[in-house]
């Protein structure tokens, strides 16, 4: 019986499945580190915000959309006039609905975040716990998430992101020892031979590296847009203070020029239709 013989694997082959898992890898620990800035830091800075500022942002615009309204009603009275009729009150109101329906609708938004986030529950979770949970969290992104899979979605996937949501360290474990059980499939080539093997490893290894890629640049943008940018200064008491008393002046200022065209606004809707003085026959 002739022994057997070891599979003798190319060295090119061996280095893109080693790019692939370092890929896979990196991406992995990109969409942990964006799941563990939505689901833990950024909330809990957002509920800071709303504690201490977001009272007198959604404020200033609510006020801001009452005043754009008040100059933009006032600006067609005035046009109605110059052209020798009165406003149709009916007509302006309906081409403001119109026209500032985006304003108002990031007003609704805000509204609707600010109650959101005065009223969210922080959960803190041990440390030993928190670490075990990012630790099985990590290995199933890597297994399940549908960007390291190509898009393709693992039923199991939305249980481990209900399972990692709620903090529930258990689920993920059954979960992590079910997918641990069988290897990962390595990407599907074009035909048998060697080429369409090496081709197949190196398209999927570049398209997880643009995708992680995508995924630090969303965490950039979101370290440097607010709330999240200002989360060391919500800490701050006299910056708080100072910027609440900037956002008070700001709301009385808006808050004087919308009542100053509403007063004017209003005394156009008071006038009569002027007369018509062209001669009249009989």
């Amino acid at each position: 019986m002739q022994p057997a013989t070891a599979l003798i694997v190319h060295p090119a082959l061996t280095d893109a499945r080693a790019g692939l898992a370092r890929a896979r890898s990196s991406l992995a620990s990109a969409l942990e580190a964006w799941d563990e800035l939505r689901t833990g830091r950024l909330p809990a800075v957002a509920h800071r915000f709303a504690a201490t500022l977001g009272d007198l942002t959604l404020a200033l615009l609510e006020v801001e959309l009452r005043c754009a309204r008040a100059r933009r009603t006032l600006e067609a009275c005035r046009a109605a006039r110059a052209r020798g009729v009165a406003p149709d009150r009916a007509a302006i109101e309906a081409d403001l609905d119109a026209r500032l329906a985006q304003f108002t609708a990031q007003v609704e938004q805000a509204r609707a975040q600010q109650l959101h986030d005065a009223t969210v529950r922080l959960v803190e979770t041990p440390a030993a716990e928190a670490r075990e949970l990012r630790t099985m969290y990590r290995a199933l992104v890597k297994r399940l998430h549908p960007d390291v899979c190509g898009g393709a979605v693992d039923p199991r996937w939305h249980l481990v992101t209900l399972a990692y949501e709620s903090l529930d360290l258990d689920a993920l474990r059954a979960l992590a020892d079910e997918v641990s059980a069988t290897p990962p499939p390595e990407p599907l080539a074009v035909g048998a031979g060697f080429d369409a093997r090496l081709a197949a490893l190196r398209v999927e290894t570049a398209r997880l590296e643009r995708r992680r890629d995508a995924v630090r640049a969303r965490i950039a943008t979101t370290c440097t847009t607010p709330p999240y940018s200002l989360r060391e200064l919500l800490e701050d008491p006299s910056w708080v203070q100072a910027e609440r008393d900037a956002l008070c002046a700001r709301i009385d200022a808006q808050r004087a020029l919308a009542e100053a065209f509403e007063a004017e606004a209003a005394s156009h809707w008071e006038k009569e239709e002027p007369a018509d003085d062209r001669p009249r026959t009989n």
